[in-house]
């Protein structure tokens, strides 16, 4: 279930390491500060500058906001979809994983990889072949379930201008791109096909290259992509390695490398359509 979000007044002006003694520093790809985190008096909270204070309990209920004037009701919500909610799902005992992801004729295919690396342009892309889009920056797993199913979480496709107009010329779109969804209540659940670690190269033989990575070369890897609230919790640690650890013996993982930059997109997005189909090359 996806948790509704209620916003309230707004927030105190005070920083939330005045109020925490342990404060945890989100930080970006440029090393800019994105977050705060930090448990207070058993709560859970989250302080996104520029956005909203987060707070939610670990045993369920509504999360709340109380947005940083002059933030307005859809920054909040966006900053909730996209950063919020994959944290709250986690500390709530469900693993999600920082991926886009399309739905092929096997099931859902995640693609794994941190910010700025193509994931989002690579399931847009393929979204327009005719794959639905699944997911653009989390995906939740269930590895109690036979097979291992993905959960559907709210989500909305942004592209920098460039990569948008690329996904756009690279073909007429093929059926519905299966997009984006938002609200609360129930999630569609749907067998996971297979997890992708997508690395970043000078050079590959065709654009894009594919290896199947051993369960024990799949789990660090999936781990590094993992969301997670804090590792100070003990009992919830050893509970997220046992989970990624199924996952990872279970779902096939791959590492797909691909040539950087986006000069090569239909190229790389013919060798990954290849690949998801099981054709030969």
């Amino acid at each position: 279930m996806i948790p509704a979000l209620i916003v309230g007044d707004a927030a105190p002006a005070r920083n939330l390491a005045d109020v925490a003694a342990d404060v945890e520093i989100w930080r970006d790809t440029e090393d800019a500060i994105v977050a705060y985190s930090a448990m207070v008096d058993g709560q859970h909270w989250i302080d996104m500058p520029g956005a909203a204070r987060f707070r939610f309990e670990a045993t369920g209920g509504a999360v709340e906001a109380h947005p940083h004037p002059p933030a307005n009701p859809a920054r909040v919500h966006d900053a909730y979809r996209r950063a919020v909610l994959p944290l709250v799902l986690q500390v709530r005992g469900t693993e999600v994983l920082h991926a886009s992801a399309v739905r092929s004729p096997r099931g859902v295919v995640a693609f794994c990889a941190g910010s700025g690396t193509g994931k989002s342009t690579l399931a847009a892309a393929l979204g327009r072949r005719g794959y639905p889009v699944w997911a653009d920056d989390a995906i939740a797993v269930d590895t109690s379930s036979i097979p291992v199913t993905t959960a559907r979480l709210p989500f909305q496709i942004r592209l920098r201008p460039a990569a948008a107009a690329l996904v756009r010329g690279d073909r007429p779109a093929m059926g519905v791109a299966g997009s984006e969804i938002s609200g609360e209540g129930a999630v569609e659940q749907v067998a996971m096909a297979a997890a992708c670690v997508l690395r970043r190269t000078d050079r590959v033989a065709g654009a894009v290259a594919v290896e199947a990575l051993s369960p024990s070369a799949a789990l660090p890897a999936l781990l590094a992509h993992a969301y997670c609230f804090s590792l100070q919790d003990a009992e919830r640690k050893r509970r997220m390695l046992r989970h990624y650890a199924s996952l990872a013996a279970r779902v096939p993982v791959f590492e797909v490398r691909i040539e950087s930059g986006l000069g090569r997109l239909p190229e790389v997005l013919d060798g990954v359509e290849v690949w998801m189909s099981g054709r030969s090359a």
